[in-house]
Order: C-alpha cells, then sequence, then structure tokens
C-alpha cells in the first residue's frame, strides 16, 4: 500500500481535482507518519491507527468506527471534531451483563464519564442499577453478581456500583470504566 499516493488521490477528490476517496478500512496503519494529513470524509473503519502521529492530522467527518487508535501520538494536535453522544447530567444508560441479563443504569450526574471516539460503548465512573431482566425478559429482583468481564463487579437494584478506576481516554474503548448504551436495543445486541 502506497500511502502517500492514497493521501495524494484522497487530497485530490477533497479538491474535486479527480482523485479518489481514500479506503483506508482494515488498513494497517501502526506507528504510520500522518502529521498534516488531511483524512476528512476518509474511511478509516477498523483501521490499525496505533502508535501514529496524527499531529495537525484533520479527521474531520472520518469513518473511525472500530479503528484503533490506542497509543495513536498528538492526537490532541489532531483536528476532530467536538463529538459526544453521552449526555450531561444525570441520565439512563444500558448494560448486558453475563447470562444475557439486561440492566437499566442511571448514571448519575457526578459520575465521570466518556465517548469513545471510535464506538457507541461509553463509560462512566459509577452507576446505580434500576432494573434487571433476564435473557428471556422477565424482571429480576435483587442483584446480578457478573458483568460479561468483571465478575467482581455487583450490579444490585437501587445500589450504586463504582469502578475500580475510570480512564477517561477517548481513543481507549475496552478499558477501566463501567461500559453501556445509550439504548436498550444496543445493549442487547451486544
Amino acid at each position: 500500500m502506497d500511502i502517500a499516493q492514497i493521501l495524494q488521490d484522497h487530497k485530490d477528490w477533497l479538491n474535486n481535482n479527480g482523485g479518489k476517496k481514500a479506503d483506508l478500512s482494515f488498513a494497517n496503519l501502526r506507528s504510520a507518519n500522518l502529521r498534516f494529513a488531511n483524512l476528512s470524509f476518509a474511511n478509516l473503519s477498523s483501521a490499525d491507527l496505533s502508535f501514529a502521529d496524527l499531529s495537525f492530522a484533520n479527521l474531520s467527518s472520518a469513518d473511525l468506527r472500530s479503528a484503533d487508535l490506542s497509543s495513536a501520538g498528538n492526537l490532541d494536535k489532531a483536528y476532530i471534531p467536538p463529538f459526544s453522544i453521552c449526555p450531561t447530567g444525570s441520565f439512563i444508560g444500558w448494560k448486558k451483563l453475563q447470562y444475557g441479563v439486561i440492566a437499566k443504569l442511571q448514571i448519575p450526574a457526578s459520575a465521570d464519564r466518556i465517548t469513545p471516539l471510535t464506538s457507541r460503548k461509553l463509560r462512566a465512573s459509577k452507576i446505580k442499577t434500576l432494573a434487571l431482566w433476564d435473557k428471556n425478559g422477565n424482571p429480576i429482583k435483587g442483584k446480578h453478581e457478573n458483568g460479561t468481564h468483571d465478575d467482581k463487579i455487583i450490579y444490585e437494584i437501587g445500589k450504586y456500583t463504582e469502578a475500580d478506576s475510570f480512564n477517561d481516554d477517548i481513543r481507549e474503548v475496552c478499558t477501566h470504566g463501567i461500559h453501556f448504551f445509550i439504548s436498550k436495543k444496543e445493549a442487547e445486541q451486544w
């Protein structure tokens, strides 16, 4: 893959000079030098951008779904338009637990929360469990002792649960915090 040629073709496409929109989906761009690259509207879905230098890169309207931005360098200097699907204040979230159990969660206003750049799976520092349903939709009373990845976390109706720690890095998707979705449907499909 000739990344320089792909970037030139993409630049031409952006300037209506022929060229071609960059499709870098699933590309291995690990440790790539993408300083000052204009990747607006590029398809970077599922690309490995870990450790890439994105200083001053333009990522506006780029498709970053499932892209790996872990340890991407200088992302704070890249142009990324403000983006967050995570509401402010207190709101309702949904989580799928072990055995297909669905939890209705309240994310309190005091909780730290984050929307990762590449996922709709959000995370918070603490939650309150409001209700639990088994995989058949029957209400569960009391508590469910296992999340999907951390069997130490207990989800008990009416009780607050705190994460062991909280990572506020928007480049990371699967990291410390309590993960959840805004919609019940997304949680059920997880």
